[in-house]
């Protein structure tokens, strides 16, 4: 496959903006079409998008959209796909591509039968590797202990613990010089997803999902389809994670988050009603933590910014 389109959601993403089109630029002759869709930004992410869109040379869609959520803003950008033949790179607006990154993934993508999603290496800003990148799918066990348990859940039972290192999948089946790891489950800030699995007009994602969870739901039904989600190999590209949701997380995004994790419960491991209900009870009262914790910390960072600084003091 030579080419692919390119669908991004953003939401408040003016500071990413510029790094973003620059490393999709550095892929510009892998790349066919780019559906920019604004989930309602309450910034200016909307106007700075059209300005650096005009001055674009790649060929660039920007869609204005109420704020239907992660899948529901892709929902919308695949009605402006015009070749569905294609397939359709999401790629959040907080992740720099390094340059290469579209051609492997593609080769790869092409190199054999049943490879329903390819992504590439991601790192986070301090360089450490984005732990979303290579995921498990989570378990009925580890989802309950999880969902008691929240960030204090030992690091090999947590549904985004990274996935140890896997033999490179057969080179017989890949073109030659491409490094291929098979992974269980991806972040939907870097996916290149084969068009015979999902096409862009039907909704990549889950629409159940309004944020957080809809990948894993994604790499769980390739997994039960009988598709591949490989990893591509080389140099990553960066992730700069949080920009949309806040750190700590907002309220909302919160909530979505702890829904998102009943809603993959559910969907996928859900063996009885009392099964359900004991989940649910738990996923609440870890929210009603995760919800005190945030706001304590939102008021912490509130504070310091209202604290002036030792040169505005001594003026």
């Amino acid at each position: 496959m030579s080419s692919a389109n390119v669908v991004t959601v953003l939401y408040n993403n003016v500071s990413t903006l510029a790094g973003f089109l620059s490393g999709l630029e550095a892929q510009h002759d892998f790349v066919a079409q780019v559906v920019l869709v604004d989930n309602a930004s309450t910034d200016d992410t909307l106007e700075q998008t059209r300005a650096l869109a005009a001055a674009s040379s790649l060929d660039i869609t920007v869609v204005a959209n109420a704020n239907t959520g992660f899948a529901g803003g892709y929902a919308r950008g695949g009605t402006e796909i015009r070749n569905l033949t294609l397939p359709t790179l999401c790629l959040n607006p907080d992740v720099e591509l390094e340059p290469g990154a579209l051609e492997r993934m593609l080769s790869v993508l092409g190199g054999a039968d049943r490879i329903g999603i390819v992504t590439a290496p991601l790192v986070i800003e301090t360089g450490e590797p984005d732990t979303a990148s290579r995921r498990v799918l989570p378990t009925l066990g580890k989802a309950a202990v999880y969902a008691v348990l929240g960030r204090l859940t030992p690091p090999a039972l947590r549904y985004n613990r990274r996935q140890a290192p896997s033999q490179e999948a057969s080179p017989v089946l890949y073109p030659v010089g491409d490094r291929v790891t098979a992974v269980e489950a991806t972040t939907g800030a870097l996916m290149l997803v084969n068009p015979g699995f999902r096409t862009a007009d039907k909704g990549i994602f889950d629409q159940d999902y309004w944020m957080y969870g809809e990948d894993l739901q994604l790499c769980a039904d390739a997994r039960s389809e009988g598709w591949q989600v490989l990893m591509a190999e080389g140099a990553p590209s960066v992730h700069t994670k949080g920009v949309s949701s806040g750190r700590p997380r907002g309220k909302k995004s919160n909530i979505e988050f702890h829904r998102a994790m009943y809603t993959y419960y559910v969907k996928n491991l859900n063996k009885s009603r009392v099964g359900k209900v004991g989940v649910g009870a738990a996923i609440l009262t870890r929210l009603g933590s995760e919800l005190a914790i945030s706001a304590v910390m939102r008021a912490r960072q509130a504070r310091a910014a209202a604290k002036p600084s030792a040169a505005e003091v001594s003026r």
